[in-house]
């Protein structure tokens, strides 16, 4: 299933997107975000307990943008690998999802179960 988030353009350095992945049961967020030019994406879900990463406001990095960060238990993630470096979930890692840029729309492969 491919899922169709925004135009590459609209997406900065150090900035994060939201989206829904619409799965049978319940839809699950995810975000995308730039990291020195490169896309990665996550399933907003915190190994810890499956708590969303960020209070709903669409930030995921520390303030240094250095890091991602779970803002419910303080646990940091590598941005580019998803693994978690300190907190309650170390050495587990966010899960990744497939991002690409496709005719300039940033486009989430999402695998079937």
């Amino acid at each position: 299933m491919k899922i169709s988030i925004c135009k590459d353009e609209e997406l900065q350095n150090n900035q994060s997107k939201k989206f829904t992945i619409e799965e049978p049961r319940f839809d699950r967020e995810a975000f995308v975000f730039k990291k020195d030019n490169t896309l990665y994406a996550y399933y907003n879900e915190c190994p810890h307990i499956g708590l969303a990463l960020d209070f709903d406001d669409n930030d995921f990095f520390s303030e240094d943008q250095t890091k991602l960060v779970c803002k419910n238990h303080g646990a940091e993630f590598n941005p580019c690998d998803g693994l978690c470096t300190m907190g309650p979930c170390a050495d587990t890692s966010l899960k990744a999802i497939s991002v690409a840029i496709e005719d300039g729309v940033i486009v989430a492969t999402i695998s079937p179960k």
